[in-house]
């Protein structure tokens, strides 16, 4: 079993900070096995915003297992970046003198909404709201749906108004037994 001094010079030649609660006296194998159990996904950069906002979820619930610091984080997720992603991040680096050292992972992830969920995006899926109904959908993929575009409708704010439109949207059948 490998010991803390011969584990450490590790995370340090990787430049990452150590997660609280992190047990470094395991096996460098261990530690392997640990990080693949994560599966961070990878991000290519595609513009369509679900994609982005599906792979922020992940790396979220991810970073929720460990106590990890904000810049660990944001080296975690710079090194899921590929391809237009990748190269978004050397020009961002660039045009403000950053590194993964001087980057709060707050700082990166508004950067990255700006970048991936652009307003154009949210407005598509707000019109998208507005006109979702269930029509042949089950209730459930219904509310599934519904609550995947609510949250670009800022105005619907409480779950009171959250409840009324998805009523408005169920079928009519549905709509009346749910409000007897």
């Amino acid at each position: 079993m490998a010991n803390t001094k011969e584990v450490q010079p590790q995370l340090e030649e990787r430049n990452l900070e150590e997660p609280k609660g992190f047990d470094y006296r395991q096996s460098k194998g261990d530690i392997s096995r640990e990080l693949q159990k994560i599966k961070l996904l990878d991000f290519l950069g595609e513009r369509a915003g679900e994609c982005f906002e599906a792979w922020l979820e992940g790396t979220n619930k991810c970073f929720a297992l460990r106590e990890y610091s904000s810049t660990s984080k944001t080296k975690i997720d710079i090194f899921q970046l590929r391809e237009s992603a990748l190269i978004w991040w050397g020009n961002l680096e660039k045009q403000l003198h950053l590194t993964m050292d001087n980057v709060p992972w707050e700082l990166l992830e508004e950067r990255f909404c700006v970048k991936y969920v652009p307003p154009y995006f949210q407005e598509q899926q707000a019109v998208a709201f507005h006109m979702f109904v269930q029509a042949n959908k089950t209730v459930e993929e219904y509310e599934i749906r519904f609550m995947e575009l609510v949250k670009y409708v800022f105005y619907l704010d409480t779950d009171e108004r959250q409840a009324e439109c998805f009523l408005y949207g169920l079928i009519p059948r549905i709509r009346a037994i749910v409000r007897m």
